[in-house]
């Protein structure tokens, strides 16, 4: 976009003696290139300055329509903006952009039509509408559709298949954004079933299984959604917020009593279980490996005390 505004900008200026339309299209030009060195720097540009960006662009390309009073060919630039909007943007603001977009051309030409005494046909306006609306539905169902495949693959590689909770891919997601210098305080938790294996032996997999199911329910619950982590069997992560290592202790054994409390009600069969938990403070330059490791070498203390408890440090 840098090269093209900055090649279009000669043309207008040297070619056809336009000025105003050769100084829109340079700061276009300068704009695109500002953005491509903060996207060097960033990796990624904010949302607020793509819109600038692309409001900025829609408004040159207008501009230039008008000072060319529609020349035959010219409103073939404005057709490729929905793609451009969906595709820098999104479904929701991408709508909102075209919308307007499609508005903001109509009183173009219609100020255009007023302006030159009719020299439009209504041809123009129809041919413009009808192109530009099927883009537009082109372009909406496209991201509608990219979106629903993303977000299907999204759950598909940091959800539990069985049990719903988040997996250790999206627990090294979510430590990642919590290990930022700007984050709050946070704690890890490791959770274990009791005897698990015992109840698997004495009610079967499919009654096991609605037990993790159960408890991951119960610990979405108390936690949030977002961090409650399936590490594998019946073992669990929970990601913690909270004031103080000792505020986030009695928190897993609130939790832990409850789970004791309330028995799994089945057809067939009714399931009491208990929780070991060991809970540690994920210090400032802790690794995930490092979190994970402290926290489990206090579950399996709680374990070896008599389980049913839970254990910090």
């Amino acid at each position: 976009m840098m090269l093209l505004s900055a090649g279009l900008s000669y043309i207008n200026l040297v070619l056809n003696g336009r000025p105003t339309v050769a100084l829109a299209e340079a700061a276009m030009s300068v704009f695109s290139a500002s953005l491509y060195l903060l996207l060097l720097k960033q990796k990624q540009i904010p949302t607020p300055v793509k819109l600038l960006y692309l409001i900025c662009l829609t408004a040159v390309i207008e501009y230039v329509l008008f000072v060319a009073k529609n020349r035959v060919g010219m409103s073939h630039w404005l057709i490729t903006l929905p793609i451009i909007f969906y595709l820098t943007l999104g479904k929701r603001w991408g709508f909102v952009l075209s919308l307007f977009l499609l508005a903001g051309h109509v009183v173009l030409l219609s100020a255009i039509q007023i302006e030159t005494g009719g020299a439009l046909s209504k041809a123009d306006f129809v041919n413009f509408s009808f192109s530009f609306v099927v883009i537009w539905i082109v372009s909406h169902t496209y991201e509608s559709q990219r979106m629903s495949i993303e977000n299907k693959l999204n759950k598909l590689a940091y959800e539990d298949a069985l049990t719903g909770a988040q997996n250790r891919l999206a627990l090294k997601h979510r430590f990642s954004q919590l290990s930022q210098p700007d984050q709050p305080r946070a704690y890890l938790a490791i959770l274990d079933v009791d005897h698990f294996k015992r109840i698997n032996d004495t009610h079967g997999h499919d009654i096991g299984d609605q037990v993790l199911i159960n408890l991951t329910q119960k610990l979405q619950h108390h936690y949030g959604v977002t961090n409650v982590f399936r590490l594998g069997g019946e073992e669990f992560c929970m990601l913690l917020n909270c004031s103080s290592l000792e505020s986030a202790t009695t928190l897993c054994d609130q939790v832990r009593q409850k789970i004791q409390a309330v028995p799994l009600v089945n057809d067939e069969v009714l399931v009491s279980i208990t929780v070991s938990i060991g809970v540690c403070e994920l210090k400032q330059g802790f690794s995930l490996n490092q979190g994970l490791k402290v926290a489990d070498t206090l579950l399996y203390d709680a374990k070896a005390l008599g389980r049913n408890q839970v254990l910090a440090a």
